[in-house]
């Protein structure tokens, strides 16, 4: 079929937002309530994820991990998908999605060995969808080349549109890692506890917001360009999670994707009964969605052996807060402070 790049393409990409300083609060509370971000144990909860007893770490978390019974060994799964990226740069939103996937599993132990795909587009005959279709196998295959894994299955969905309009091209991977062996205690989301240091890693020097979730639902605004994946930082940053989420000592890991940090410590909030209290240079930080990119949190005494891991991966680390209190600080260098009850962000969250 003909393929050719949308012409309106590098206008979305000229398109980038570039708001004021928000309200944190509302825009953290905006983002959460949304379904796409929201609890969705609604969902999962109508599924029996216990089978024969196998499940060690269920739905809810950044991955699944199944144990393989009569060894040490685990299976890791995690399914991933942004239409939005993938609508503004379908190459780098697919490569990006794969890495996300990869970093999900290995935050549960396991090194991703394999990827399953689905892949949604609208109407082929148009040059513009072949175009978005191309350089998306591109993106993932780029992606997969780097990691060493194969694609072993998958299917497509054409002809996706309603009265002419195309859907986003939307890509869904679906990550397989292997944990050998399983961690005895693989990090969770409930894992956290007063006291407890907040670290980021992969420490993003982007922030882009690009496709994110704060353009969208804060701004109703879908334009920019996703920041492009860096393969060498993917692997390292994959690579020190699996070690730490496999005998770190590391309670509790977290990516940061859709909604940023802010999300990311939400949930962990959430998750783990408490509050916390955050301070980062840019405001921009809580709601960018770097790739490469997780938070760790950690007792005290464990916090020094995290820089010392990033440091001999080559991954830039920062400590940027604690966990503690019945709220959501967040303190920015450009002197926004924002105090958000924990309650209301569950409830936002939860309904």
């Amino acid at each position: 079929r003909q393929v050719a790049q949308p012409s309106w393409q590098h206008e979305l990409w000229a398109d980038s937002l570039q708001p004021e300083v928000p309200d944190i609060g509302e825009s953290l509370l905006a983002m959460i309530a949304d379904p796409s971000i929201g609890d969705p144990s609604w969902v999962y909860e109508q599924y029996d994820h216990m089978l024969f007893l196998n499940t060690v770490v269920g739905p809810g978390e950044n991955g699944s991990l199944l144990r393989i019974r009569g060894t040490s060994k685990g299976l890791a799964v995690s399914t991933d998908g942004n239409g939005r990226q993938c609508y503004l740069d379908p190459r780098r939103g697919a490569a990006r999605l794969v890495y996300e996937a990869a970093l999900n599993v290995a935050m549960v132990g396991a090194r991703p060995v394999a990827v399953v795909d689905n892949l949604n587009f609208g109407t082929p005959e148009k040059p513009a969808v072949m175009w978005q279709f191309t350089e998306t196998v591109e993106g993932l295959s780029e992606a997969c080349e780097s990691l060493g894994i194969p694609v072993i299955g998958g299917n497509v969905s054409f002809y996706n549109e309603t009265n002419g309009v195309d859907i986003y091209p939307t890509p869904i991977v679906g990550m397989l890692g292997l944990a050998d062996p399983m961690p005895p205690t693989p990090p969770r989301l409930d894992a956290g506890a007063e006291g407890m240091e907040i670290w980021l890693i992969g420490c993003p020097e982007n922030l882009d917001l690009a496709g994110s979730a704060f353009s969208k639902f804060v701004h109703n605004h879908v334009g920019g360009r996703p920041a492009n994946p860096d393969p060498q930082t993917a692997g390292a940053v994959i690579e020190l999670a699996a070690r730490l989420a496999t005998d770190g000592g590391v309670p509790v890991l977290h990516d940061v994707s859709d909604g940023g940090l802010a999300v990311t410590i939400a949930e962990i909030c959430i998750r783990s009964k408490t509050g916390a209290r955050l301070e980062v240079a840019d405001w921009r930080c809580l709601f960018a969605e770097p790739p490469h990119t997780f938070v760790a949190v950690t007792p005290v005494e464990v916090g020094a052996t995290v820089p010392a891991a990033a440091e001999v991966a080559g991954v830039a680390v920062e400590r940027i807060g604690r966990l503690g209190g019945d709220s959501l600080e967040f303190a920015t260098g450009d002197n926004s402070v924002a105090s958000i009850p924990l309650e209301a962000v569950e409830s936002a969250w939860r309904n």
